[in-house]
Formats: C-alpha cells, structure tokens, sequence
C-alpha cells in the first residue's frame, strides 16, 4: 500500500509526501521505512470523554 501510494503520489508530481501511524503499528512502521521515508516526529494524542 505505501509503495504504490508513493508511486502513484510521484507520478502525479509530488515532491513531498507525509504519512502517519499509530506508534505501535510496526507493520506500517516498517513499510514506510522499506520505502524509505524517515521519522521526523514522535507526539501524543489525548482524548476526554465528556
């Protein structure tokens, strides 16, 4: 999926592309890696019931 999203995104001329997961998501961790995108950031969610 991120490879052929990554292709598909450079194709139609993107020069830069961000994706996101969930921090204990390693399988989607490991693909966006195999393609070569790099960490840039590490954050915290926090949600309230009310």
């Amino acid at each position: 999926m991120v490879a052929r999203g990554t292709r598909l995104l450079v194709e139609a001329g993107a020069e830069e592309i961000r994706g996101d997961c969930d921090a204990a998501n390693t399988a989607m961790i490991m693909a966006f890696e195999r393609e070569g995108y790099e960490n840039f950031a590490d954050r915290q969610e926090f949600t309230r019931r009310l």
